[in-house]
């Protein structure tokens, strides 16, 4: 691809330092909305960080002023018909709901790093992501409803146990944008910051995660996720199956005796909650 047309469709930009792999949607001069080609590409880099030991923590953000706008509106084929529009969607909707199942599955702590406004599957990202920390530059609109869709990118799934039933209907009928304050509010998010010490604390946060217990989190991700659905006694034994995998994991023993000894580990997630 010539870097003409990179710029036209944008790109998802790749980063891996000290352990944290940062993936960042490259579009701002359209709020970072993806194309489908940058949908395809987010999965694999998802993917590449789940096959990576040297990745122990993922963080997604956006470039310039905006976290992403959802999808790209230009390339729905509107002057095609009806059947070309719900073929895009029917595929589109696929490649996105690739990028949250990635998201949800991977076996590592994800860190939304919403540094502006997140719109439509935007919001979907956030909801997806193991913790999500804002800029107070951040925003949040639905916006399905106003381009006449219906929610997707695992809305349904994710946002009425974050803020209940009465609060998310009507957010998502009356699709009003929520400030970084409100987001905190609703317990969309785990943090807010300041502008100016944002950046900082995103590095802070994602570096602990990386040299915190990448299995244990993992184990607690997809326990808390499965617990949702599964009965209380299939939860039971997939708990079970998870402490007998942490417990022969090689970082174990010396946790275990560090805990004996009274000591602390090395380094706790410490998000001032």
């Amino acid at each position: 691809m010539s870097a003409a047309s990179q710029e036209e469709t944008g790109r998802i930009d790749f980063d891996l330092t000290d352990g944290v792999g940062t993936i960042t949607v490259n579009r701002p001069e359209k709020l970072n909305a993806c194309t489908r080609e940058m949908l395809r590409v987010w999965t694999e880099r998802l993917y590449e960080c789940e096959g990576n030991p040297a990745v122990k923590a993922v963080v997604l953000t956006g470039a310039g002023k905006a976290f992403t706008a959802g999808f790209d509106l230009g390339e729905v084929p509107l002057e095609r018909g009806t059947e070309a529009i719900r073929d895009h969607f029917r595929n589109t909707s696929l490649y996105w709901h690739s990028v949250i199942s990635a998201i949800v599955r991977i076996d590592k702590p994800v860190l939304a790093a919403v540094n502006g406004p997140a719109v439509g599957g935007g919001i979907g990202l956030v909801l997806a992501a193991d913790l999500a920390i804002a800029s107070t530059e951040a925003s949040f609109t639905p916006a399905w409803f106003s381009i006449g869709i219906s929610i997707d990118t695992a809305t349904s799934c994710h946002l009425v146990p974050y803020i209940g039933m009465r609060r998310a209907t009507e957010w998502i009928y009356t699709n009003r944008t929520l400030s970084a304050a409100e987001a905190l509010d609703w317990h969309l998010l785990n943090r807010v910051y300041p502008t100016g010490e944002y950046q900082k604390e995103i590095q802070r946060v994602a570096r602990e995660l990386a040299e915190g217990p990448t299995v244990l989190y993992g184990l607690a991700k997809s326990l808390f996720h499965r617990g949702r659905t599964e009965t209380l006694e299939t939860e039971c034994e997939f708990e079970r199956e998870g402490v007998l995998r942490s417990v022969t994991d090689p970082a174990f023993p010396p946790r275990l005796r560090m805990f004996l000894n009274k000591q602390k580990p090395s380094k706790s997630l410490s998000l001032d909650l």
